[in-house]
């Protein structure tokens, strides 16, 4: 069994971690950096399952409970600013398929081209 000492410091290390992490999570998704986005996040996941490991946090006595849970109550509330930011992203994406689809559609319709050699699917 891991000392009290030990899973307080841990506890407090890991959480400011997670917290960092979640605060470079944010930076990534305000730039549209969807690759380093998912670097940050594989290594944020790894973070909480080590923190898992730690146990009921309520073993953490309280003043250095309360900084723990400050910490993780920030890198929740910085995962909900990514999901809006991700959810308007999303939705710019698909607004750009949209319009790709229907400008591909148009310009196979006026394609002089035999409709046998059109590369286009004109199916509704």
């Amino acid at each position: 069994m891991v000392p009290e000492t030990d899973v307080t410091e841990r506890a407090i290390i890991l959480s400011k971690q997670i917290l960092k992490l979640s605060e470079k999570a944010a930076a990534f998704s305000a730039e549209g950096d969807l690759e380093g986005l998912a670097g940050v996040i594989d290594a944020r996941e790894q973070a909480i399952s080590l923190f898992r490991t730690l146990g009921d946090i309520r073993r953490v006595p309280g003043k250095w409970r309360q900084i723990v849970i400050n910490a993780l109550s920030k890198a929740m509330q910085i995962d909900d600013e990514i999901r809006v930011l991700l959810r308007k992203e999303i939705s710019l994406g698909s607004r750009a398929i949209e319009d790709a689809v229907t400008s591909s559609k148009v310009l196979s319709a006026y394609d002089p081209t035999p409709s046998g050699l059109q590369r286009f699917d004109r199916r509704q």
